[in-house]
């Protein structure tokens, strides 16, 4: 892609997002609502000015000329994910005979355990399918699989809306759900394929004290707030 041939800043608002949306939908990433209004008070995306080569298959990192209401200029690294296009990821909280079930797992980033609502990235083209409201994506099917429960199956669930991985460098929105899961005996430690640990907590303390249930990340934070509400 010669970024230059583009010409992005020479063109009005509404064009060069049209533009930008279509290079983004033609490398199967999410697309902008929006690259900002100067004129409405907003910073505005000017240009693309660099591309890089995919650091690895699940992430893209893209350069953006934005300009500030005052005029000047930045550059802004804005990472996507590589199959981002309709699905980002998941983040869910699995209800199994009536109480949740969060996972335990060594976070090597963070050098220490960290108890979480399971999540996942969409990580394939498999994954990027139109869910929401009606349908679960693949997505959420295999996290479930691999890090809550083997073959679990799914009776009903509800969809939470989006939460953003990071709104200041990331254009990564993951689904938020809650998913229902009755099996019909737990004999034994409940564990997915990938053998982290889970443990259960009641449905109420999720809600009202989720730190004293070890529970920190923002991910996870998040979309028990968004459960909060739904059940208010």
């Amino acid at each position: 892609m010669n970024l230059g041939d583009l010409n992005l800043s020479t063109k009005p608002v509404a064009e060069r997002l049209k533009e930008i949306n279509q290079i983004l939908a033609a490398n199967n990433l999410r697309q902008f609502p929006s690259i900002g209004d100067n004129k409405l008070g907003e910073s505005e995306i000017v240009d693309i000015i660099e591309w890089p080569t995919p650091h690895t298959k699940q992430w893209q990192d893209i350069v953006f000329l934005v300009r500030r209401v005052d005029g000047t200029q930045y550059r802004h690294q804005i990472r996507f994910n590589s199959n981002g296009a309709v699905c980002d990821g998941v983040i869910f909280i699995p209800v199994i005979n009536g109480r949740v079930a969060l996972v335990k797992q060594f976070r090597v980033a963070l050098g220490q355990w960290s108890v979480e609502l399971p999540r996942g990235f969409a990580e394939n083209p498999a994954d990027i399918v139109s869910a929401g409201v009606n349908s679960l994506p693949p997505a959420l099917l295999r996290e479930l699989d691999e890090e809550v429960m083997k073959d679990a199956q799914v009776s009903s669930f509800d969809y939470l809306g989006l939460v953003a991985d990071n709104t200041g460098t990331h254009n990564v929105m993951c689904q938020a759900y809650v998913v229902r899961i009755k099996a019909d005996s737990l004999r034994g430690p409940v564990s997915g394929t990938q053998g982290l640990g889970v443990v259960f907590v009641d449905w109420e303390d999720l809600l009202s004290k989720p730190a004293s249930l070890g529970i920190r990340d923002a991910h996870s934070l998040a979309v028990i707030a968004l459960a909060r509400e739904a059940a208010s």
